[in-house]
């Protein structure tokens, strides 16, 4: 299937008014929805860009060559698209209301008539919960079903994942405003199974939840990605067969958001019953995190909490290539898949 053949091409097609928003920085995936916009010939009303130029990279000189290349071509696709307002923003990359601040900043004039891209492929976790806060009561609520979600695959992962030289600090944090804990003797936990086996080990070790379920994602078309992470997380795959409230792990595409989401629906019923918190570790696909954290958020939202460590420095060699670029409904709802154009 590709993108903009499907029923919800209509969308899209002649619309002047869209706002395209993406992030900015040392992952060149964060073109792949444009490239695939303008091969539709979609024009682009307004833009967004979210630098994260703070962050430490292994290799300084390379992590800029590549944010400057990124952005170049950020900027061309939008000229070409017609697009005459960009705006860039640099909020701190690891808070949840400094991306929500950035919204409703940006956004405050855009009427709700317009559709909302959101390029999901390089926005940090943390970002991410801010996206899942605001589409629930902040400024993206206003545009209720008038919003798309877009996500780049690369090519390849590197084995390595993303961080390197250990963890700065390791975020421990209620998921919306006045989050409580509770009973957290019965906490639950959501563990999305990423590339990255030491980033898991370090989020466990700071909060380790009562029970959980465990979700390994596959990738159509791409085994190894899959087989990848199976790979490098065989110890923790032996520790969490022994654990105790350990559930047998459920095997998901990341195509499968609206299943993702009625398994989260079932953790956050088990977690209300016994007032204790949902405990998210969000390491895999980006649309499957949305998804999840957006339906916690639903349910419990004074009880979603999300662990995730932040590393000392980056490698900048983290993903390569462009693959596919997906799009989603507004309520994160799999539409289709297409491969990103060379240029």
């Amino acid at each position: 299937m590709t993108v903009f053949d499907s029923n919800y091409s209509s969308r899209l097609t002649g619309r002047d008014d869209v706002v395209w928003i993406g992030a900015s920085g040392a992952e060149f995936r964060a073109v792949g929805s444009l490239r695939v916009l303008r091969a539709h010939n979609q024009r682009i009303a307004q833009a967004l860009l979210i630098e994260y130029r703070s962050k430490t990279y292994v290799d300084p000189s390379g992590a800029r060559q590549t944010a400057n290349k990124t952005d170049r071509e950020l900027r061309r696709l939008l000229d070409g698209a017609g697009c005459s307002r960009i705006e860039s923003v640099q909020p701190s990359p690891h808070a949840a209301l400094a991306f929500k601040q950035v919204l409703r900043g940006q956004l405050d004039s855009v009427p709700s008539s317009a559709l909302i891209c959101v390029d999901i492929s390089s926005l940090t976790r943390a970002h991410l919960v801010g996206l899942a806060q605001d589409l629930r009561s902040g400024e993206l609520s206003r545009f209720k079903e008038s919003i798309l979600f877009t996500y780049s695959s690369p090519s390849t992962y590197d084995p390595k994942g993303t961080s390197a030289g250990g963890w700065e600090r390791t975020l421990v944090c209620p998921a919306a405003a006045g989050g409580r804990l509770g009973n957290v003797g019965r906490s639950v936990g959501v563990i999305l199974l990423g590339h990255e086996a030491e980033r898991l080990a370090a989020a466990l070790a700071e909060f380790e939840p009562s029970s959980g379920r465990l979700f390994v994602v596959s990738t159509p078309g791409v085994p190894e990605f899959g087989s990848m992470a199976e790979v490098h997380h065989r110890a923790f795959f032996s520790w969490w067969r022994n654990k105790d409230g350990a559930s047998a792990p459920v095997i998901l595409d990341v195509t499968q958001t609206r299943q993702f989401a009625a398994e989260v629906a079932a953790a956050c019923e088990n977690a209300l019953r016994s007032d204790s918190p949902v405990v998210f570790y969000p390491f895999g696909p980006k649309p499957l995190c949305l998804a999840g954290i957006r339906q916690a958020l639903e349910m419990t939202p004074k009880r979603t909490w999300f662990v995730y460590p932040v590393p000392n420095s980056y490698s900048t060699a983290h993903t390569a290539g462009l693959r596919s670029c997906s799009l989603y409904d507004s309520d994160l709802t799999y539409l289709g898949s297409e491969a990103i154009p060379l240029s």
